[in-house]
């Protein structure tokens, strides 16, 4: 079942869907691709063929016509010489023409006419009319002109075989420039008709000869509507009026109106232009099969991968929750992993703290006479392992809040006790601060409850010593007061008011928060989990009461809570006892410890044996004693405010000599190889886990001292 929560899969489905259609569109654009390529493949080489083939074509003509003018010529010349003044006979004229007539079969006929219009001989009267336009043409030509050249007349029908026929003239010109008739002969149209029939009958070739002024002299088809029709206007028109000598280019028909790829050229020297074309829907004709099988499969195809791309999205879809799930788990299980082990590492320090006081001043008094100092030292022994408990308790407590399995043990309970015990502890703390601590006791305040006294402690302690934390100057008030006497007993109301460095009203609600501070300079200025107002709302709640607070930035903090316990008899205290250590060799010990019980216990260990100690707050402040002043040993806790162990260390050894030379012995809150290896690599000579043990602090320091001359 998807957690509440968890985004919907509309990522994942935009992907699918995304991938899906490109996939489609892809593979269509191949398809429209392959086809337009196929598509000018077709009309490019269609394009090609028709220019290769207009160029045989205008060479074929050329060659053609030039056979012709030739055998023009030859009867021109044949007519001038005649013997001068005497007319030939019809029939040696005709004799004479059929001999030069009968190298050229694409003739039919050959005649002479006289400048007066009259034929004079000619092998074919049936093929040549009487008048024709070539006549015409030549006996319109200027007197003046020496030679018009070849005429090209209009192409006319036999009557007799239905064959077209092409005439053709040319003018007789005397050796004194004077005109004296014309030559004339007719084309057979079935000889161009046999030649070109033959290309490409599969895309509808056609061959068609035209005039410059657009008439149709020859066509491979040879159908009466296209010879000697003119063109229409149109792009071949404009064409042929033109100076373009040949091109290709896409153009319907003039003739009968179909789209044709045509190729043209004109011919040189004559007023003629070749054109092959071909059908464009012949031509297309395989590519539209093609686009007919590309298309439909391209369809099948594009249709599976879109209901394909469809069941992807259904599945995915499914997927996608599952993934984010266990993404939205993995992510909670990190993050529980991690706030743990942060929580862990930190507390290991806080723990290993107050173990260090209550070892320490254990050895004192196991070493010492019994005196006054007993019962001050067995009074700090006592609280250390108090403050040891109580954070010991808040990792416990941690665990079983958060499972539901908190207990609470009664027992007897005496409010003013309880606060008189918690100020103790931090009384020389906020002393050295120069921070007054009073506390008021309020009238009819009951000393005989029924309670959970330890957690009652571990939460006075716990804001206690968070008032002591955060106030620099000023006072520490501690309130305890009795409410009111309910049926289930007396209210109790215990208030800590300080004079510190408040909380703006709009981060009062991360207060009570797990893992929460105001801000995280305040952790790394002051210290601390982060941890203690949660537990401490936990607890107070749990044993029915409520907690809360009011501050106000730069002026302090009041915190307070109220709990109802039945009345009992009073508690008793208990008293506690130990002794000091023996003394090694004297040295200069520099102690860095943020610490201030650790400081004094330190300082009270290796004074008891000779040393003389100095003392640090922090890493910034040992660094300037060490360039001050003249140390065998230095001491170095790991985790401070300001400047850690770490920075400190690094500082010193890049010092001059014999500064930087001082021997430098690690007080960790770990004894595990890798943290002993850390503090090698970070150049100290040594490492004593917390909590410090006498002799083991001893040995390490004396491993360092340098030996006394001896006497004498």
């Amino acid at each position: 079942m998807i957690a509440t929560g968890t985004p919907p899969p509309r990522r994942v489905n935009r992907i699918i869907a995304a991938t899906g259609g490109f996939l489609a569109l892809g593979v269509a654009l191949v398809a429209a691709g392959d086809l337009y390529r196929r598509h000018s493949e077709a009309i490019g080489g269609a394009e090609r063929r028709a220019t290769i083939v207009t160029q045989i074509v205008t060479e074929h003509v050329a060659r053609t016509f030039d056979a012709i003018d030739r055998v023009l010529l030859a009867s021109a010349d044949a007519y001038l010489d005649r013997p001068a003044g005497r007319v030939a006979s019809s029939e040696a004229g005709e004799r004479r023409l059929r001999a030069i007539k009968s190298g050229s079969p694409m003739l039919i006929g050959l005649s002479w006419i006289d400048a007066d219009g009259r034929r004079i001989a000619s092998t074919d009267t049936s093929a040549l009319p009487l008048v024709s336009t070539t006549r015409t043409e030549a006996f319109a030509a200027s007197p003046q002109v020496a030679t018009a050249g070849l005429f090209i007349g209009h192409p006319y029908r036999m009557s007799a075989s239905g064959a077209w026929l092409l005439p053709v003239s040319r003018r007789i010109i005397d050796r004194a420039g004077v005109f004296v008739g014309v030559t004339e002969g007719a084309v057979d149209g079935g000889y161009f008709l046999a030649t070109y029939s033959g290309i490409d009958a599969s895309v509808g070739a056609a061959v068609t000869v035209f005039r410059d002024d657009g008439v149709s002299l020859i066509r491979s088809e040879q159908r009466e509507e296209f010879i000697g029709e003119r063109a229409a206007r149109g792009p071949l028109f404009d064409i042929w009026m033109s100076e373009v000598r040949n091109g290709t280019i896409q153009a319907e028909s003039p003739f009968d109106r179909e789209t044709r790829i045509l190729s043209y050229r004109r011919v040189p020297g004559l007023p003629l232009i070749a054109a092959v074309s071909f059908d464009k829907s012949a031509v297309l004709k395989p590519w539209l099969a093609s686009l007919v099988i590309t298309g439909g499969l391209t369809l099948v195809v594009v249709v599976a991968i879109l209901i394909f791309t469809g069941w992807l999205m259904v599945m995915g879809a499914a997927a996608e929750r599952t993934r984010l799930e266990l993404a939205a788990q993995t992510k909670r299980a990190d993050a529980a992993s991690r706030a743990k082990s942060d929580f862990l590492a930190t507390m290991s320090h806080e723990v290993r703290t107050p173990m260090t006081g209550i070892i320490g001043y254990a050895d004192l008094l196991l070493h010492a006479e019994p005196d006054p100092k007993l019962k001050e030292y067995a009074r700090v022994v006592g609280d250390s392992a108090r403050a040891l408990l109580s954070i010991l308790d808040d990792i416990l407590d941690l665990s079983i809040i958060e499972a539901g399995r908190l207990i609470l043990r009664e027992g007897e309970v005496d409010p003013v006790k309880i606060v008189a015990d918690a100020v103790a502890i931090i009384a020389a703390v906020a002393d050295g601060k120069g921070v007054v601590t009073a506390t008021h006791i309020g009238e009819g305040v009951p000393r005989n409850l029924v309670g959970d006294r330890d957690r009652l402690r571990q939460v006075v302690a716990n804001l206690l010593g968070n008032a002591v934390k955060f106030t620099e100057r000023g006072r520490i008030d501690v309130t305890v007061e009795r409410v009111r006497t309910t049926d289930g007993g007396e209210e109790i109301r215990i208030t800590v008011a300080d004079t510190g460095i408040g909380i703006p009203k709009e981060e009062i609600g991360r207060l009570f928060q797990r893992f929460s501070q105001v801000d995280n300079s305040i952790a790394r200025r002051f210290g601390g989990t982060g941890l203690g107002l949660a537990i401490c709302k936990n607890l107070v709640e749990r044993m029915g009461g409520r907690i809360g607070v009011e501050s106000e930035p730069g002026r302090g903090s009041r915190f307070w809570f109220t709990v109802t316990l039945p009345l009992d008899r009073p508690a008793a205290d208990e008293p506690v006892g130990g002794i000091p250590p023996e003394a090694p060799a004297a040295g200069h010990v520099l102690v860095v410890d943020d610490n201030a019980a650790n400081l004094s216990l330190v300082e009270a260990m290796l004074g008891a044996v000779g040393h003389q100690v100095d003392t640090a707050r922090n890493g910034s402040i040992a660094v300037e004693r060490v360039i001050r002043g003249d140390y065998d040993v230095v001491l170095m806790d790991l985790s401070m405010p300001v400047m850690d162990g770490f920075e400190a260390t690094s500082r010193i050894r890049a010092l001059p000599l014999p500064k930087s030379s001082v021997a430098i012995v690690a007080l960790t809150a770990s004894s595990s190889p890798e943290e002993v290896e850390r503090c090698r690599q970070a150049g100290m000579d040594g490492h004593v886990a917390k909590p410090i043990e006498t002799m083991a602090l001893l040995a390490a320091v004396a491993d360092h001292i340098r030996p006394a001359a001896p006497p004498g």
